[in-house]
């Protein structure tokens, strides 16, 4: 899978394992990790949303996965592809088919 960010600058993208995301974030929100939401991000609480995408080409986006407010994310290749994202309660995503296929 090949993935493209785009994303406002006041957004940082960081990758961990799953069973690190939770340590990191009480750790980094707010110096590593932006946007914060509030000034105390401890207090917020997430949400778990899982789906599947359905990839079907490796050289452009198939599908993007756009958060309200901040951008989205670009997916590409070959294969049914299972996601979680846990964004606070009252932030919304979307899945659309991508707007800039090429941009991978």
């Amino acid at each position: 899978m090949k993935f493209s960010f785009c994303f406002t600058h006041d957004v940082t993208i960081h990758t961990s394992g799953l069973l690190k995301g939770s340590e990191i974030y009480e750790k980094q929100a707010g110096n590593l990790l932006r946007p914060t939401y509030n000034s105390k991000p401890e207090t917020i609480e997430f949400k778990a949303h899982d789906f599947v995408i359905k990839l079907k080409d490796w050289e452009m986006i198939n599908e993007e996965i756009a958060i309200a407010g901040l951008g989205w994310i670009g997916v590409s290749g070959w294969t049914n592809a299972t996601f979680r994202i846990h964004l606070p309660e009252y932030i919304s995503f979307y899945i659309w088919d991508a707007l800039m296929k090429y941009e991978i």
